[in-house]
């Protein structure tokens, strides 16, 4: 009978961690924001969330050149992170921008794709990126809701 208690409890940790797990393997998690996501149960759903709305965006789009610029561009936005509140406005950002190319495609950029460039970047730019607010001249339209433009 303690064998099967124990078994039950067991088998209940694993399937309430499965509840509460990130799109990535925490035990790798290395950066602050991975370790954050890990932590926290309403990071690791927006970080399950965001990763289906990335897949639908990124299938849609015919510039896979530009997508992956975005991705890591926004990456990189995250990696900056250095408290809660940057990791979750970055998951506001990276809604609205995932759910405004899958709904609209990539935004017009007159021959500009490549947006990791710092040296194309003002410093006011920069500062918008470090605290993972969606650049407005990428984005201009934009709001914080999750995928929705004004």
């Amino acid at each position: 009978m303690k064998k099967i208690i124990t078994a039950l409890a067991l088998a209940s940790i694993g399937v309430a961690s499965l509840a509460h797990s990130a799109s990535f393997d925490c035990s790798k998690a290395r950066s602050f924001a991975e370790k954050t996501i890990c932590s926290s149960p309403k990071l690791s759903k927006d970080d399950d969330d965001l990763k289906y709305l990335y897949g639908y965006a990124k299938a849609s789009v015919k510039d896979r050149k530009a997508f992956s610029e975005i991705a890591r561009a926004l990456w990189n936005s995250r990696e900056r992170c250095s408290d809660y509140a940057c990791v979750e406005e970055w998951y506001d950002s990276a809604f609205a921008i995932y759910g405004a190319i899958k709904a609209k495609g990539i935004p017009a950029t007159n021959g500009v794709t490549d947006f990791a460039k710092e040296s194309e970047i003002s410093p006011n730019e920069k500062k918008m990126k470090a605290k993972a607010i969606i650049p407005k001249k990428i984005f201009p339209s934009m709001t914080r809701k999750r995928g929705q433009l004004q």
